[in-house]
């Protein structure tokens, strides 16, 4: 309890965890404006389902070319 009330605490301070994964820069991105100190300028529930579905298309399309270029 007190972990969890301490990250509550330090996330009202507008500190955030480092985002050390390895992702695609997008996703690290929408990640950051879903953190924004201000809930007004967060983005919609609408807006991350979209992007998230357009990142997934994309990563989709990129596989299936590098499936193609290998193929050949």
């Amino acid at each position: 309890y007190e972990r969890s009330r301490d990250a509550a605490q330090a996330a009202v301070r507008g500190i955030r965890p480092p985002m050390r994964f390895a992702s695609p820069e997008a996703v690290k991105e929408l990640i950051a404006k879903c953190w924004t100190q201000e809930p007004d300028m967060r983005p919609s529930f609408s807006f991350v389902m979209n992007a998230l579905s357009d990142l997934i298309a994309v990563s989709a399309q990129q596989q299936q070319q590098q499936q193609q270029s290998k193929g050949k």
